[in-house]
């Protein structure tokens, strides 16, 4: 019993870590998405 509360407990630090890098991921690939469009605007514009 306690060897398998143990697994479910990493699984859920896991799970926990996970989601954390997933949105840390979205977060990065925002930003960066818009400068990218913010930098083609400015291009676009003459700024």
């Amino acid at each position: 019993m306690e060897h398998l509360d143990g697994r479910v407990r990493r699984e859920n630090v896991h799970r926990k870590t996970s989601r954390m890098t997933a949105a840390f991921v979205a977060t990065r690939t925002q930003a960066g998405t818009s400068t990218l469009l913010r930098q083609a605007l400015g291009t676009g514009v003459g700024v």
